[in-house]
């Protein structure tokens, strides 16, 4: 590895005889840290000092340098690794100052969505030192495999303690491979559920049948955080894990989606699971409006889906669930239509989502029940005339000759012929 580090400490120029004892202590500290780095102490361009040794094997250079104010210097430290993907944005970095957790959807993505150098900052060596930068009010970055750290004028004694900090950071992110596992042991053991979870993944992803790996899984199934249960149970029981989480009511609705999703792929298994089938059979009657269309689609893939239980939600649920419920059923080549039909006697937005639905992909099944449709404040009268005209249309050149449609204004009782099909009979509106 090859890299280099700057070192620019100081304090304020103040009486000469202080300015001479400050000085004396400033070199005093800077003398302590090259024997920390295992370097000789030599002068620089400005008169001040430098000093060239290791961290780990990376070959160092420490300077002190000149302020941009006389009598002034800035602190300010970089080490640059041979490790490109050692990188961090400002919010990563901030999001360790703050406390604030992943986003779930975080952690699934995997290393595009959080970078894998970021779980370094949990190191529990790597953690002390940067606390230590923010008591003493510095920053650190981390960019293309530089770490570097800035405080403002310090006594000597605080630069040492700064310097020290910036120097275990620079180390942790120097000696670890991120292609390793190993490194991760003391962080997925981390008090942060959302440091857990992010670890967890990591071993999931990039060495799934380690012993680490193992362990960890293992004992994140009995976590309390059901999103590290959730990413643990492909390896431990994954039907009756899923099932137990999407079931879960005090488990996030995200998450309960996710197990449901996670259910869809594994379709075959789960239909010899009939105790299983019939829990979440169970738990549509009752499961929260998010839930509904990804309940149904599970029992349909899987042949278990009852008509009148999912024709009973469809009011609680909302336009947009409603129509991710029906292009799920039809996703898995379930009969929508027979759902949609009984909705257009009940007013309210289910029918007009029926309507709509029928519009798009009725048949000549649904244009009696559709014709019946009153006329209501919400226009269904209309909007259910206008589905008949597209589903006459889409039935056009599949129409079986003599088949019954039904026209617009025509006189009472009169029979009129198809304009595509002769001997066609269509049904007049009286």
């Amino acid at each position: 590895m090859i890299g280099w580090l700057v070192l620019v400490a100081g304090a304020v120029a103040a009486p000469v005889v202080l300015g001479i004892h400050r000085h004396q202590k400033l070199k005093a500290a800077f003398d302590r840290m090259a024997m920390a780095l295992g370097g000789s102490v030599e002068r620089n361009r400005d008169g001040l000092w430098k000093t060239r040794g290791r961290i780990g094997d990376i070959p160092v250079v420490a300077e002190v340098q000149r302020g941009s104010r006389k009598g002034t210097h800035a602190t300010q430290l970089n080490v640059k690794t041979d490790k490109p993907e050692m990188t961090l944005s400002n919010s990563d970095l901030e999001r360790w100052v703050s406390g604030v957790p992943l986003e779930p959807d975080e952690v699934l993505q995997g290393p595009e969505a959080v970078p894998l150098a970021w779980l370094v900052l949990y190191l529990p060596e790597v953690e002390a030192a940067l606390r230590e930068i923010r008591v003493l009010g510095g920053n650190i970055e981390v960019m293309d495999g530089r770490i570097g750290g800035y405080l403002p004028p310090l006594t000597d004694a605080l630069m040492e303690r700064f310097c020290a900090a910036v120097v275990v950071v620079a180390r942790a992110f120097a000696e670890v491979d991120l292609a390793e596992t190993h490194w991760l042991r003391p962080v997925v053991r981390h008090r942060d559920p959302a440091v857990r979870r992010r670890a967890l993944a990591v071993l999931v992803q990039v060495d799934p049948d380690s012993p680490l790996t193992k362990q960890a899984t293992h004992a994140a199934m009995e976590d309390s955080d059901p999103w590290l249960r959730f990413l643990a149970s492909p390896h431990h029981a994954p039907l009756d894990s899923w099932v137990a989480l999407s079931l879960d009511g005090g488990a996030p609705v995200q998450l309960r989606r996710q197990a449901l999703a996670a259910l869809l792929h594994r379709q075959r298994p789960l239909r010899e699971r009939l105790d299983l089938l019939a829990a979440l059979a169970t738990c549509l009657k009752t499961a929260p409006a998010p839930l509904v269309p990804h309940l149904a689609e599970v029992l349909a893939a899987t042949g278990c889906l009852e008509p009148d239980v999912v024709a009973g939600r469809m009011s609680v649920l909302e336009h947009a669930q409603r129509r991710a419920l029906l292009e799920g059923l039809a996703d898995r080549d379930y009969d929508v239509e027979p759902l949609c039909i009984p909705e257009l006697a009940r007013p309210g937005e289910a029918r007009l989502t029926a309507i709509d639905w029928l519009h798009h992909h009725g048949s000549i099944l649904a244009v009696e029940a559709l014709d019946a449709v009153p006329n209501s404040w919400d226009h269904a009268h209309t909007k259910a005339r206008s589905a008949v005209v597209a589903i006459q249309e889409r039935a056009g050149a599949k129409a079986i000759d003599g088949g019954l449609t039904v026209v617009e204004e025509v006189d009472p009782g009169q029979l009129s012929l198809a304009a595509d099909r002769q001997g066609g009979l269509s049904e007049t509106e009286s």
